[in-house]
């Protein structure tokens, strides 16, 4: 009750002040754990940590709020890959599939301190801030033109590199935006 009470406050205040919400869910659920009643027209996005389990496969898990990254443009999964493409902090991952909506994000705060619940509203803090920039969120393809620009930002490559938010393009973007 308290996750739909959230997401339909964040849904109606995204549609009367015509900005969307970033709403962080940074908690491992299993399939049909919960029932959440997501809104119907989203206004916004949701960043689904994919937890810190060792590695394992968010997907094949079936955890409903990484899952939901494969099935809705509302929903993005957030990881914490390193430069090498191997998972940090123990966190999971998502598997390369056509339709995987997902991110890596540096999870780190100090001496052993991480994780991708840090990873998460990082992600969400930058993506407010540009969606800051850009027109309204009236439009009906809003999620979809959004999850778009996220795919623009994210770095190149064959492994889990390529989830990497890449701060150069996102730096770009903004300064693209602004003149």
């Amino acid at each position: 009750a308290i996750l739909d009470a959230v997401l339909s406050v964040a849904n109606l205040y995204s549609k009367v002040k015509t900005i969307p919400y970033f709403v962080n869910e940074s908690w491992t659920v299993g399939k049909s754990e919960l029932f959440v009643r997501y809104p119907k027209t989203p206004r916004g996005i949701i960043l689904a940590a994919v937890g810190n389990r060792g590695g394992l496969n968010v997907y094949q898990q079936e955890w409903d709020f990484p899952q939901r990254s494969l099935q809705a443009d509302d929903t993005v999964a957030v990881m914490y890959i390193g430069p090498d493409g191997k998972a940090l902090c123990d966190s999971n991952v998502v598997s390369d599939l056509p339709a995987t909506r997902a991110v890596s994000f540096n999870g780190n705060v100090a001496n052993g301190i991480c994780g991708t619940s840090y990873s998460s509203p990082r992600v969400g803090w930058l993506l407010a801030f540009a969606a800051s920039l850009r027109p309204s969120v009236n439009s009906v393809n809003w999620a979809n033109d959004f999850q778009a620009y996220i795919s623009d930002l994210r770095s190149n490559g064959s492994d889990l590199r390529k989830y990497i938010l890449n701060i150069e393009k996102y730096v770009e973007s903004l300064e693209a935006t602004m003149h």
